[in-house]
């Protein structure tokens, strides 16, 4: 199961199962809704994406396995409309082709046609969250090191600064400080993990 934000590459993994991450979406509806027309479906269909994440989360406090399918048959019937009212409000135009605002709020209505199930999936799998951000999280030091330095210099480097993000990244999971993890790196006695029970 990959939790992905629509990237082109990631439909490439045909085995995997596919969930898209809702925290992307909401950017993505947001950014639609400044525009007039499109403002009445993409918040509405925000809000209902919440909502739904606010029963899922609530089910699984219950520690129920699903969603009563009564209670997913009326998420899905809601956001079929809701999604009918974004196509609906992205028509071709008429005597003259989309520009760029066009093919954004167009791009997106169809998307959430298209992969509905990819998109509604952690409502019909409890075990699957709502976005993909802890992995995220977890890779954007990364990204920010590109960023700004472009790469690095040998592949010790790239091992070194990886283990060391991963310690930092797993401590900060266990309640551990990032200072005193380090602390403790540095003076020969790492945090480990609780043994498993």
């Amino acid at each position: 199961m990959i939790i992905h934000d629509r990237l082109a590459l990631y439909w490439k993994l045909k085995q995997a199962k596919h969930g898209l991450c809702g925290a992307h979406l909401l950017r993505d509806l947001a950014d639609v809704a400044v525009v007039y027309t499109q403002t009445a479906w993409a918040t509405a269909l925000a809000a209902l994406l919440v909502e739904i994440n606010t029963a899922c989360d609530t089910a699984r406090r219950n520690e129920l396995k699903q969603l009563a399918p009564t209670k997913q048959h009326a998420f899905a019937q809601r956001y079929d409309a809701l999604v009918a009212k974004g196509l609906a409000a992205n028509q071709e135009p008429a005597h003259r082709t989309r520009d760029s605002v066009d093919r954004r709020s167009f791009n997106l209505a169809t998307a959430f046609k298209t992969h509905r199930r990819s998109i509604l999936r952690y409502m019909y799998n409890l075990d699957v969250g709502f976005t993909n951000n802890q992995a995220e999280r977890d890779l954007r030091p990364t990204k920010l090191h590109r960023k700004i330095s472009g790469c690095f210099r040998s592949h010790t480097g790239a091992e070194r600064f990886a283990n060391l993000r991963s310690y930092l990244s797993t401590t900060r999971k266990n309640g551990v400080s990032a200072i005193d993890a380090l602390t403790r790196l540095y003076d020969g006695n790492p945090w480990m993990p609780p043994e498993p029970t």
